[in-house]
């Protein structure tokens, strides 16, 4: 050590042996204060979720800044808010044999934040809901609350049928139908390998026919390591992908409505990242937008279900480094084009963009291509207007457009300089969107302001 440095060391002893704590402030809000629950800025509506018939509106609150959040219900566009289920009415499935500790009991209250997300049946009739170990089914003024099934069973990512008789959802890794009338539970899949399961799964808008993500999560790493966080250290195993190997080994097949054996669309390699899939409103066919292993190709595969073949409609390449995961899709009302979205235009990186193409002519036009980004995008079911998130003032902000089927366009946002909806991890979310594209809603927010609830469309107010 040079004498200069260690002079200021020597210096610097004083004023250490005589440092103090800060003083409490006199006066104002300390910080751990205003992060602490009940929040003194209050809580935001969260999970809002527009009825297919844009009519009403359900969402997550707590008028207390209370972490715990309650279902709220409110009439679009011009109902009152009002609270139709509090969350801690729920009671939590009992355990026999609970072995869990004071703190780790008193957590589990401490960090219940109550409902979250809600799924519309297609009639708008009934709210699907899951929380505390179970799925839970309610109509718009919380009455007739009940559990799809009160039992301690696996539910994962439960969806109506689009006629309302049947509730499809994942169990232990295999594809089930609850037949609403008779309570009839049949599974449609039969994976029993270890590791394997159904990742994801789409059912037809005709309801005949099923796709399926199959994936293999054997190669997923077992490890162990010490947990600290306790009194007493403990060893706990963790799970970490193995290096040089592809967790995300996957396939897509074609299944019965009825059930029965996947049938495996060959030709797709293994080990690909899936970004979005979506059946033809005709259900005549199944769009499949992938990125390769190495992140340097995008492709769009067309799939006839009825032979479960394969044609690619689309291909890009980097231009340099590697592909971005904006890559979103869907189809026209009348099925006869894919839209999509991409941000390499004329093979050159350039703004986020939406463009369309015939999968059997291959030739991709412009939908939405400007100086700037496109955020995110969806088509009503009803509808052939599009609904997009664009950013012409900049890349901290957001306004809803929407591209109706003459090319003509109308923003709204809520309020100057806002995000015109709500951010996720990577993009903005998606507005409120009823099946007619008539009535959009939004939770949008601002810097200095909290995250609330807009009308944009009939009326913006």
């Amino acid at each position: 050590m040079s004498a200069r440095p260690f002079a200021l060391l020597v210096a610097l002893v004083p004023c250490l042996l005589l440092a103090q704590d800060l003083p409490a402030p006199k006066s104002g809000l300390t910080l751990r204060r205003q992060l602490s629950y009940p929040l003194v800025q209050g809580t935001s509506p969260s999970g809002a979720s527009m009825s297919p018939d844009g009519k009403h509106i359900v969402f997550a609150w707590n008028t207390k800044g209370e972490r715990m959040k309650n279902v709220w219900m409110m009439d679009y566009p011009n109902g009152t808010p009002h609270e139709v289920i509090q969350s801690d009415k729920i009671d939590r499935l009992p355990r026999q044999d609970d072995k869990r500790t004071d703190l780790e009991k008193s957590e589990e209250t401490l960090y219940d934040a109550g409902f979250g997300s809600f799924q519309w049946s297609p009639d708008s009739r009934e709210i699907l809901s899951q929380y505390r170990g179970r799925t839970w089914i309610f109509n718009k003024d919380g009455k007739d609350l009940h559990a799809l099934f009160d039992t301690q069973d696996e539910v994962s990512s439960p969806s109506y049928s689009l006629d309302n008789k049947s509730i499809y959802f994942t169990r232990r890794g295999n594809l089930m139908r609850y037949d609403r009338a008779t309570a009839h539970l049949r599974q449609l899949t039969f994976i029993s390998a270890p590791g394997t399961s159904i990742g994801s799964y789409e059912v037809s808008p005709d309801g005949k026919t099923i796709a399926v993500v199959w994936e293999d999560g054997s190669k997923i790493g077992r490890h162990q390591m010490m947990d600290f966080s306790k009194e007493r250290a403990e060893v706990v195993g963790i799970s970490r992908g193995w290096f040089g190997e592809m967790s995300q080994n996957v396939q897509v097949g074609i299944v019965p409505a009825d059930g029965g054996l996947i049938k495996f669309v060959p030709g797709i390699p293994r080990y690909t990242w899936i970004t979005t899939t979506a059946w033809s409103p005709d259900s005549q066919w199944f769009a499949i937008g992938r990125i390769s292993e190495d992140f340097k190709t995008y492709n769009i595969t067309t799939v006839n279900p009825r032979t479960a073949t394969k044609f690619e409609t689309y291909e890009e390449k980097a231009p340099k480094n590697y592909i971005p995961d904006f890559r979103e899709l869907d189809w026209t009302r009348d099925s006869k084009a894919i839209l999509f979205t991409t941000d390499i235009i004329d093979g050159k990186f350039g703004y986020r963009s939406l463009m369309k193409m015939s999968p059997f002519d291959k030739t991709p036009t412009k939908v939405f291509s400007e100086n700037y980004d496109l955020g995110r995008f969806t088509r009503p079911r009803f509808s052939d207007d599009l609904v997009l998130v664009t950013q012409s003032k900049g890349p901290l902000t957001s306004e809803i457009t929407v591209v109706h089927p003459d090319g003509t366009r109308e923003s709204r946002t809520p309020y100057a300089d806002a995000c015109a909806t709500s951010n996720e991890f990577d993009k903005p979310g998606q507005p409120l969107v009823s099946d007619d594209g008539k009535s959009i809603a939004t939770l949008a927010s601002h810097p200095q302001l909290n995250t609330e609830m807009f009308e944009v469309w009939p009326t913006q107010k």
